[in-house]
């Protein structure tokens, strides 16, 4: 992982007409026990302007157990919080990007490399069947998070519409300490 580096993905939600576009993006680092770790934006659209989530992370893919911290910004007009660690580990919108990745590494025998094209452009990338989802995901090298293309059988999911660099956090104030935080 590089700071700076961002990509937004478009994914199918049931409720909604239109995809939801969401930017994940590597913002900074902080040491923790010793180690770096990142900070993991996540930068979600609302009718009240974009909800932003931080997770302290020590790599991607990653356990949720393993996140460290977590801030929010619900929308422009509130102050970002600082939650709990254990809350961070399970309010994970993200977790859909996450998870099949992992399961992907742990299945990457199963490979088979092809050129793809989705909103983002064309990747060499390696198509890996996730059998227990019942979905199939591309993932590359070449572009932050691996992720290219998650889709099902009807070919809704999430895939790439942008990629670059020079992410900066979107929270700039210090967050607050969530009431009755330890």
């Amino acid at each position: 992982m590089t700071v700076g580096e961002w990509a937004k993905f478009a994914t199918d939600v049931p409720f909604l007409t239109d995809k939801l576009e969401a930017r994940y993006a590597i913002v900074g680092t902080e040491a923790f026990d010793g180690k770096d770790h990142y900070w993991l934006e996540v930068d979600i659209p609302t009718p009240a302007g974009s909800m932003i989530l931080q997770f302290l992370i020590p790599e991607y893919p990653y356990d949720p157990s393993t996140v460290r911290r977590t801030v929010a910004k619900m929308n422009p007009e509130l102050p970002a919080m600082e939650y709990p660690q254990a809350l961070g580990a399970t309010m994970q919108p993200h977790d859909n990007l996450s998870d099949p990745i992992r399961r992907a590494c742990e299945a990457a025998d199963s490979a088979t490399k092809e050129s793809i094209t989705v909103v983002g452009g064309t990747f060499d990338a390696f198509r890996i069947p996730l059998k227990r989802l019942a979905k199939v995901i591309w993932v590359s090298p070449d572009v932050p998070f691996g992720v290219v293309k998650l889709a099902d059988a009807e070919g809704k999911g999430l895939e790439l519409v942008a990629h670059g660099t020079g992410a900066k956090s979107s929270i700039t104030e210090t967050p607050q300490k969530m009431p009755g935080s330890p």
